[in-house]
């Protein structure tokens, strides 16, 4: 991310890690859960991109550096400056509503599949290459990532072959197929939403006759292209394709259990 590095850092564990994830988790499936209660036939939402300031490094304080805009901007190679920041709004509508739905349920996905298998080894002997202050019995390996290319090199090999984890969790397996099928149901439900709105209002995901995403002209463009690409997609997903998805799911192992607590901080 295109922010300043945090000069005080905490200490992270696998268990402290696995945790977050769960917080995450926790507060993604709140936030579909109350999406869901939106009324999707008459919903507008107008937002001013250029406004939202994002607290990264925890201090209580959100400064002109955490502006989203210019996070955005860093990323998107965007040619945005503050004055285009400032008239920056995107109207969210009901198709939008169905399109963040499908990626909370795409996220929980993910968690869940994470969460489901034991990632330990590989966290204690390769979370030094993301995290720089990490509780682990292995802290040397964190002293001679920084040497040079070829410590850096060995560690990254090390991670690519630890890969070959164990799941512990069976039940949230089913529960990450559960959410990519959502996923694809809830897609659908956008884009053929989208299909049918002739406001032109600030899309974010426009259909063909829209400008889209504020009048980038640019975007207007890919997103007809995807919305036309997406026609042949279907949420009827086979039982039988998924099974080998599950295999593993049957296994009786142990069970890793993490905190399910809401992060309001």
């Amino acid at each position: 991310m295109p922010v300043k590095p945090n000069k005080n850092p905490e200490e992270i564990s696998y268990q402290k890690a696995g945790n977050a994830l769960q917080n995450l988790l926790t507060n993604l499936k709140l936030a579909e859960m109350t999406l869901s209660q939106v009324d999707t036939a008459d919903v507008k939402l107008p937002i001013r991109f250029g406004k939202i300031r994002l607290d990264m490094n925890g201090d209580g304080k959100a400064t002109d550096d955490e502006l989203f805009w210019r996070i955005y901007k860093t990323i998107s190679r965007n040619r945005m400056d503050t004055a285009t920041a400032e008239k920056f709004v995107i109207a969210f509508d009901g198709g939008d509503v169905y399109w963040l739905r499908g990626y909370c349920h795409f996220l929980m996905g993910i968690g869940d599949f994470i969460l489901a298998h034991d990632w330990q080894e590989i966290f204690e002997r390769c979370a030094h290459i993301v995290y720089p202050k990490v509780n682990s019995p292995f802290k040397f390996l964190a002293q001679d990532f920084g040497k040079g290319i070829y410590e850096q090199t060995l560690d990254y090999i090390t991670a690519i072959h630890l890969i070959n984890l164990e799941v512990v969790a069976p039940k949230r397996m089913k529960s990450a197929l559960a959410h990519f099928e959502a996923m694809a149901e809830l897609s659908q439900k956008s884009w053929d939403t989208i299909q049918k709105e002739k406001d032109d209002d600030r899309e974010w995901l426009p259909n063909p006759p829209t400008k889209g995403r504020a009048g980038n002209p640019r975007h207007a463009a890919d997103d007809r292209h995807m919305v036309k690409d997406d026609e042949g997609i279907r949420p009827d997903l086979k039982r039988e394709e998924t099974d080998s998805f599950l295999a593993r799911s049957d296994q009786k192992v142990g069970q890793h259990t993490w905190s399910n607590r809401i992060h309001t901080s």
